[in-house]
This record gives C-alpha cells, sequence and structure tokens, in this order.
C-alpha cells in the first residue's frame, strides 16, 4: 500500500510539472566571416549526362577548362551571380556538376593571406537538370561559405565547399 501511494505522489508531481505550456525560443544566426576576401580558382567546369538517353550516349562534358578565380565575398547575394562558364552540350537528363579546385586564398580581416587547404580539389554537386534543345539551362551554384570555410585561430584554413545547386531556364 505504501508503495502504491508513493507512485501516485511522484506520478501526480511529474504531471504538473508538465500540465499546461511552456514556451521555447530557438534563435539562428550566421558564423562572421572573419575575411575579406575569399579568392577560389576553378579550372575546370563540367555536366554530367545520364546515360541510356535516346539521344546518345551519356558522359562527362566539360563547360570550362580555363582557369577563373573568383572572390566569394563579392558574389554574396543572388543580385551579384556573374557567369562562371557556358557552353552547348547535347540535349538530355543530366545528374551532376564537377568542379575542379585549384587554390583557395583567403585574406583575413586582421591583413593576413592564407592559403586555405583543399581536402579534395574535385568538387560533385547531384542535383537533376535537363538540357532541352534550343533553350538555355541556368545553373546556379550556391556556395555557403559558413559551413565550406573554416578558419582556424592557428593560422590555416580548410576549405571544403557546400554548393547547393540551383536549377533554371531562361
Amino acid at each position: 500500500m505504501v508503495v502504491i501511494a508513493s507512485v501516485g505522489l511522484a506520478g501526480a508531481w511529474y504531471m504538473g510539472l508538465f500540465a499546461g505550456s511552456g514556451t521555447v525560443a530557438m534563435y539562428i544566426h550566421d558564423a562572421p566571416c572573419v575575411c575579406t576576401h575569399v579568392y577560389v580558382t576553378f579550372t575546370q567546369v563540367q555536366v554530367h549526362k545520364a546515360n541510356g538517353t535516346m539521344m546518345g550516349s551519356g558522359g562527362w562534358f566539360v563547360i570550362s577548362s580555363s582557369a577563373q578565380t573568383w572572390d566569394l565575398l563579392r558574389l554574396n547575394g543572388s543580385a551579384l551571380e556573374t557567369l562562371l562558364a557556358s557552353a552547348n552540350v547535347p540535349a538530355g537528363h543530366y545528374t551532376m556538376v564537377q568542379l575542379t579546385v585549384q587554390n583557395v586564398t583567403v585574406d583575413t580581416v586582421a591583413g593576413a593571406s592564407i592559403v586555405a587547404e583543399v581536402p579534395n580539389s574535385s568538387v560533385h554537386i547531384e542535383g537533376p537538370f535537363d538540357i532541352t534543345a534550343g533553350s538555355t539551362t541556368t545553373l546556379t551554384l550556391d556556395v555557403n561559405l559558413g559551413t565550406s570555410l573554416h578558419v582556424n585561430a592557428n593560422g590555416t584554413a580548410v576549405f571544403t565547399p557546400n554548393i547547393a545547386l540551383v536549377v533554371g531556364s531562361r
């Protein structure tokens, strides 16, 4: 009998803690970049066409093979996007974009210039898109610098690209 009464009192106390409602407040912020410039040099841009299409075989198609350096901080926001590469490719279903990163240099607010480590120079960005004959398909590569660039207190940096593919047409 004593055990049942103890359990009953404990249950009433527990239910009192969780009766009614409370408020949860959740905040989010983006980590500030301690940089004034993030220069990324791409040496190749390719797209991958799916295999088994009626209009020919699949495989990789080079869009650009010339080195281009971009300051990613200057491209912040869709109004500032700029053309990375353009080429005519066979119409069909494509599955991926591949970028080759040659170099990343970070200029910090303290005035230092750091060559970032790039653990994998071949960046694969998955996402299906279709190229239709006679039209232009636009692919916007949205680089999330907050998760891609890690500047360490010891004066080193690591660039592991986190890039989303946004598909449109014009």
